[in-house]
């Protein structure tokens, strides 16, 4: 099954630049290189926050996972500064 009709579904999603041999799709070409701007890196640290500090919140929640607590690899205290 994986072999042969998801594997023949997938290829029909690539595009010839992604599977030369299989690929089904043309790659449509960019017509603006995307320039990315102060808000949306001000926008990315936003994002960022908000999903460290709902894993340390998860991390800290359970027992089974203290393990991953104070590895020094915390995020959410760097980006509040």
């Amino acid at each position: 099954f994986i072999d042969t009709e998801l594997r023949g579904a997938a290829m029909r999603l690539h595009t010839t630049k992604q599977a030369p041999k299989e690929g089904k799709v043309q790659a449509p070409e960019p017509s603006v290189p995307y320039e990315p701007t102060h808000e949306d890196y001000v926008q990315f640290l936003v994002d960022s926050q908000h999903v460290y500090q709902a894993l340390e919140d998860i991390v800290n929640e359970h027992e089974e996972l203290s393990m991953f607590r104070n590895t020094g690899l915390e995020r959410v205290q760097p980006l509040e500064v």
